[in-house]
């Protein structure tokens, strides 16, 4: 039997909705089939297929590294310990490579949803970040 491409699976999940789900369990080190559910509502109510797939299509085709790399702008990088594909490893390996002023800082058991599954934490990051930016 042969498996989807990672770009097959994730163009799927812009109509099947158990593929978005199922996008969303991975993503977030398994949070509920609730917590799927109501990012899947999100989702289908808020973003419209054209534009998902375009989202897509822009993500993983286009390449603006050179574009980007080396800016002086400070970024603020924050990623979840649980998102196995956006983790700090990988952020380390890309945004902060390319950003000589990023800073990179890692939630624990949160995954791709910071700033939805965590949110005092979240805040707290940002709201230090920017203190220290304005100091």
């Amino acid at each position: 039997m042969r498996t989807a491409s990672p770009r097959a699976f994730f163009a799927s999940t812009v109509v099947d909705d158990d593929a978005f789900r199922r996008l969303v369990r991975f993503v977030t080190g398994g949070l509920s089939a609730r917590w799927a559910d109501v990012k899947l509502r999100q989702n289908r109510a808020c973003v419209a297929p054209d534009c998902r797939l375009a989202y897509l299509d822009m993500l993983t085709g286009t390449d603006f590294v050179d574009d980007i790399r080396g800016l002086d702008t400070r970024f603020l990088v924050i990623v979840g310990d649980k998102d196995p594909g956006l983790d700090a490893t990988a952020m380390q390996a890309t945004f902060l490579a390319w950003h000589p002023n990023a800073r990179l800082m890692t939630i624990p058991n949160c995954g791709h949803y910071p700033m939805q599954e965590c949110p005092p934490h979240f805040a707290t990051i940002v709201e230090a970040f920017l203190r220290d930016a304005a100091a």
